[in-house]
């Protein structure tokens, strides 16, 4: 029995210094994978096609709201014109008279 255990402390001080070397080894050790954040890409960040589509919208909206100006420019034009034409012709009536 003294044999086997003189073995056995050779086996496990052999298996210490295997150990301490792995150990070593691990701590030297660099990723092999890149787990730092992936570069800010200016085209991506900045998102072109959305600025795009603002600038259409805006560009649609004006449009729009033109259109409604023009409308709305031409209907005061005629109601005034119609008001007018109709005072003269409720001053002009004969059958109603105005005090």
């Amino acid at each position: 029995m003294l044999i086997i255990k003189k073995v056995r402390k050779t086996v496990i001080a052999g298996q210490d210094d295997h150990c301490k070397r792995y150990q070593f080894k691990l701590r030297q050790i660099k990723s092999a994978i890149d787990m730092s954040p992936p570069k800010n890409r200016s085209h991506v960040i900045f998102n072109a096609k959305r600025a795009q589509l603002e600038r259409e919208r805006q560009a649609q909206i004006l449009k729009d709201n033109f259109i409604l100006l023009q409308k709305l420019t031409a209907i005061m034009y005629r109601k005034q014109i119609k008001d007018e034409y109709q005072r003269l012709r409720w001053q002009e009536s004969k059958c109603v008279k105005i005090h």
